[in-house]
């Protein structure tokens, strides 16, 4: 198993960026290839991306992955069984009053020169997403 990470920073309150986050309802609003979120259970969600593998057609996907909130730390943890053992983590660490830090840790056993590129690819939107839905102090 090979673990990525990246960070960037916010300029909004950890309060607030995590809050934006915690809220599973939001996930379509920060990783624009997700088109729906059904929350399950305390646990499960169910997610519909929508899919542009190289060189195959477009395609909408279903699976259920576990999403956990822990308030404590201001964490989120998620996974999903299947080829590619993928589980992840992130965190928002306050930097002072206005400001933050976003680091997203994955674990996969999927070994690809692209995965670290569209890693940073995808933090950077989250943090972009919450600079532009969070109201700044």
């Amino acid at each position: 198993m090979t673990r990525y990470e990246g960070s960037t920073p916010i300029q909004r309150p950890a309060d607030a960026a995590f809050d934006y986050l915690s809220d599973v309802t939001r996930l379509p609003e920060y990783f624009p290839q997700i088109t729906s979120v059904e929350k399950l259970d305390a646990d499960t969600i169910k997610t519909t991306a929508h899919i542009e593998p190289p060189g195959q057609p477009a395609q909408d996907v279903e699976g259920q992955v576990w999403f956990r909130v822990r308030e404590a730390g201001q964490s989120l943890e998620w996974g999903s069984e299947g080829p590619n053992n993928y589980r992840g983590e992130l965190d928002i660490d306050p930097d002072g009053e206005d400001s933050c830090t976003l680091t997203v840790r994955i674990d996969t056993d999927k070994e690809a020169d692209s995965v670290p590129g569209e890693l940073d690819k995808a933090v950077k939107g989250v943090a972009a997403a919450i600079e532009k839905a969070v109201p700044a102090r």
